[in-house]
């Protein structure tokens, strides 16, 4: 077999023909599109879809063993997965050698881009799209956490988030690193997955990871929250919501135990309290936050649906639950607008910007033209 990163043109299995590259991830990870070459339309009850992605990992020496542990139980949880539309589906795993040493998962193919993708080719995006994706982003969530055993993801964030060419569907990618948990009551719980390392990407991570029990570990929904309340923010500004100088920086984790966010009519006074109480109930972690984080999925499901009955006008808006009064800012007892967020706050949040400006020019180029009349 050829090597993993050079299977373009080839056929895998005698089934799969590999079209392209789509790309490389976490974990060793290679992604390539392929086609079924066996895929019969009129009769695909066997065969379930005509294209896959096919994600090849291979261990490598500084793959430790808890690792790939953790690896080969991405095939278990994703197993406990099927048949929901917020969830990519996994068709088939399986050894793509005679050695344990690398494994293939073959997974339904989403045809459009990442919500990383989509984010920047956008700048960001409008209020009423950004709800309508988070909210098959949570359903997808709640169908996870609301398992007998309780699946956390650990590691969402745009790039994990797949959407069809015409972005009405929305699935979840990449549960390497997720956690299964069995919950025997309000203070008990198992642990079902290897858990000996941290697992996720720092600027979604949340912080109650810090001083966190290594031989038992409380993972919790919350660490999916917090993620969550970073994916929010990134659709409707187009950046993360705190200043980050290297995101490889594991202090980065301890921001939100920290800081509190730019206020967001401040970026753009179109956003409702609503929009930003909902960020701060995903992403509360300062002892005097927790008191507002969400209990399950359901509960953010009921603020989307508020956040847009206030913006249709139904329901009125509704104070902030920290005044920006009590807040601690990320740059002493001042926030900061960056160059991104002010040109946004300019062009995308506001439509009237280059109606005024056209109008202007208009004004000019006919002012111009009549004086070169009567010169």
């Amino acid at each position: 077999m050829k090597k993993i990163d050079n299977l373009v043109g080839t056929t895998y299995l005698n089934k799969y023909k590999i079209i392209k590259l789509l790309g490389t991830g976490g974990m060793n990870s290679t992604v390539y599109l392929a086609q079924n070459i066996n895929y019969n339309e009129e009769d695909n009850h066997l065969e379930k879809f005509k294209y896959v992605a096919l994600k090849f990992i291979k261990r490598t020496l500084d793959t430790s063993a808890d690792n790939w542990t953790k690896i080969l139980d991405e095939k278990v949880t994703i197993g406990r997965l099927m048949d929901n539309p917020y969830i990519v589906e996994l068709e088939l795993c399986f050894p793509s050698s005679s050695t344990s040493n690398s494994i293939v998962f073959s997974m339904e193919y989403v045809d459009g881009p990442s919500l990383k993708s989509l984010i920047r080719s956008r700048g960001c995006l409008s209020i009423v799209e950004a709800l309508s994706i988070f909210k098959k982003i949570i359903l997808g969530v709640n169908f996870m956490h609301d398992r007998e055993r309780t699946i956390i993801h650990r590691d969402l964030k745009p790039e994990n988030i797949l959407l069809s060419k015409d972005l009405l569907d929305v699935k979840i990618s990449d549960f390497g690193v997720s956690s299964v948990v069995q919950n025997i009551d309000d203070n008990d719980y198992n642990i079902l997955s290897n858990e000996v390392d941290v697992f996720g990407t720092i600027p979604y991570i949340c912080p109650d990871v810090i001083g966190m029990n290594k031989d038992r570990p409380r993972v919790t929904k919350q660490f999916d929250f917090h993620a969550l309340g970073i994916i929010f923010y990134e659709m409707i500004v187009g950046e993360k919501p705190l200043e980050i100088e290297n995101e490889m920086d594991p202090s980065v984790i301890t921001y939100f135990k920290k800081y509190d966010i730019t206020p967001l009519k401040k970026i753009n006074p179109k956003f409702k309290n609503q929009i930003e109480n909902m960020f701060l109930k995903l992403t509360a972690s300062k002892s005097h936050d927790i008191e507002y984080r969400y209990d399950d999925c359901l509960q953010i499901i009921a603020d989307i649906e508020k956040i847009e009955r206030v913006i249709s006008g139904q329901d009125q808006e509704e104070p902030l639950l920290i005044p920006t009064s009590k807040r601690s800012y990320q740059f002493g007892n001042s926030f900061k607008i960056s160059d991104k967020k002010s040109l946004q706050q300019i062009l995308l949040k506001k439509p009237t910007f280059w109606a005024v400006s056209g109008i202007v020019l208009l004004f000019l180029f006919l002012l111009i033209f009549s004086l070169s009349i009567y010169l």
